[in-house]
C-alpha cells in the first residue's frame, strides 16, 4: 500500500503528540517495509525543523504542505497533496481529517479532554479547543478507523461522540528506548544544577494536571529542604496568573522549580535522581510520564481514576487526585520508606519494559488493513 502519515506535529517543541508520532513512525517504516511510506511535513521556519530526519529508507519519501494558517493546511492543500499522490490510505496521527479526502483512513485521537473538562477553557488555549471541538467530532464520523491509547478513552469516544466501538481500536504508547537507558553521571547537576531530594512533576502547566493541590500538598511536607520540579510548557497565562502567586502564598518560594520544556535527555536525568513521579492529573488519553519514569526506575504517584490506573498497572501507589490531604499523605509515604520506593522501581521497570513502539505498530499496521478492508 501506499500510506500517507502527516508528520507536521513532529516539527515543532517536543510534546507528547510528538513522541507518539516519532516513535510510531520509526516503528512503522522498520517494519512495514512492504508498503510505500510518505511522510507530510511542513516547510522548516523559525523554531520549526524538518519532521523526524532519522527517519530514511529506500520506501520513505516526503512531501512538503504548507499554507499560512494550519486549518487552511489541513482542510484545502493537504487534501489536494493526498490525492497528488494517490495514497491507498491516509493516517492522521492526531484529531484531524481533510473533509475533502475520499479515501480510506485512520485518525489518532488520544483524549476527549477539551469536551470533558471545561476548566480547561482558558485565555491562549481557547482557539485550539475550539478548533479540536468543531473538527474531532467530523473526523470519528470520517474515519475507517481510530486509534486511541487506553480503553478509558475508548469510552468516552464512543460515550460523547458516539463512534460505533468496532471503528475503536486501544493502542497504548510506549517510552522512546532512550529512557531505558541510564543518563550520563553527574548529567543532572551539570544540565540542570538540581541537587538534593526533590520530587518530580511532568506535564503542560495548565489546569487538568492539578498542580493547585499538588503545591498545597507539597507545602504541607515537613522536610523543609525538599524541592518540587515541575517540568513542562505554559499554557496561556496559568502559570502566571495562578501557579506563580500560589507559590508565593504557600511560601514555596525557593524550593519549587518551574523548569520549562526540557529535551528528552534532561527529563530521563531528572527521572533518574527525583525521589518520585507525583502525577495527580485530572484526565489523560494515556499519561506518558508514567511509563517513562517507570523506564527509568523512579517511583510513580498518580491519579485513581481516568486512563492512570489502566497505564499504571499494580506499579504505582494510585490516590484520589481531589484529595489534597491523600495526595500529601501518599507523597510522605514515599519519601519516608526507602523499601517502598525500591519496590516501587522494580515493579515499575518491568511494567514499562510491556509497552513498545513495535507491538504499537504492528497494532497500527492490522488497523491500517482494516480500514482499506472496510472501504
Amino acid at each position: 500500500m501506499r500510506i500517507g502519515i502527516d508528520v507536521s506535529w513532529a516539527q515543532g517543541p517536543p510534546s507528547g503528540t510528538a513522541t507518539y508520532i516519532q516513535g510510531l513512525v520509526e516503528a512503522l517504516v522498520r517494519l512495514g517495509t512492504q508498503h510505500e511510506w510518505i511522510l507530510f511535513e511542513r516547510g522548516q521556519s523559525a523554531g520549526r525543523g524538518r519532521a523526524l530526519p532519522e527517519v530514511a529508507a529506500r520506501n520513505v519519501s516526503r512531501a512538503v504542505v504548507d499554507a499560512p494558517l494550519t486549518n487552511l493546511r489541513q482542510q484545502v492543500t493537504l487534501p489536494l497533496a493526498l490525492r497528488r499522490r494517490h495514497l491507498d490510505l491516509y493516517h492522521s496521527p492526531a484529531f484531524f481529517l481533510p473533509l475533502a479526502w475520499r479515501g480510506p483512513s485512520v485518525v489518532s485521537m488520544f483524549d476527549l479532554n477539551f469536551l470533558r473538562l471545561r476548566e480547561n477553557w482558558q485565555p491562549g488555549r481557547r482557539r485550539a479547543y475550539l478548533s479540536l471541538a468543531l473538527q474531532a467530532p467530523l473526523a470519528a464520523r470520517q474515519a475507517g478507523r481510530i486509534i486511541t491509547l487506553s480503553q478509558a478513552s475508548a469510552d468516552d469516544l464512543a460515550r460523547l461522540l458516539r463512534v460505533p466501538r468496532r471503528k475503536i481500536t486501544v493502542i497504548p504508547g510506549a517510552p522512546r528506548r532512550l529512557f531505558f537507558q541510564p543518563p550520563a553521571p553527574d548529567e543532572l547537576q551539570t544540565r540542570l544544577g538540581c541537587r538534593g531530594r526533590f520530587l518530580l512533576s511532568v506535564g503542560v502547566l495548565a489546569p487538568q494536571k492539578n498542580l493547585e493541590r499538588l503545591l498545597r500538598a507539597f507545602a504541607t511536607i515537613g522536610e523543609p529542604d525538599l524541592g518540587l520540579v515541575m517540568v513542562g510548557p505554559e499554557a496561556g497565562g496559568y502559570a502566571n496568573e495562578v501557579l506563580r502567586p500560589l507559590i508565593g502564598r504557600l511560601g514555596l518560594a525557593g524550593r519549587v522549580t518551574l523548569a520549562g520544556r526540557l529535551d528528552d535527555v534532561a527529563l530521563r536525568a531528572l527521572y533518574h535522581t527525583a525521589v518520585a513521579l507525583v502525577f495527580p492529573s485530572l484526565a489523560e488519553g494515556f499519561g506518558l510520564p508514567i511509563v517513562e519514569a517507570m523506564a527509568c526506575g523512579c517511583p510513580v504517584i498518580t491519579s485513581a481514576i481516568s486512563s492512570m490506573p489502566e497505564v499504571a498497572g499494580d506499579a504505582a501507589l494510585l490516590v484520589n487526585p481531589y484529595d489534597t490531604a491523600a495526595l500529601a499523605g501518599t507523597m510522605d509515604r514515599v519519601l519516608s520508606s526507602p523499601e517502598l520506593r525500591a519496590d516501587l522501581a522494580e515493579r515499575g521497570r518491568r511494567h514499562a519494559a510491556l509497552f513498545t513502539w513495535d507491538q504499537a505498530a504492528l497494532q497500527t499496521l492490522r488497523c491500517y488493513d482494516e480500514a482499506v478492508t472496510d472501504r
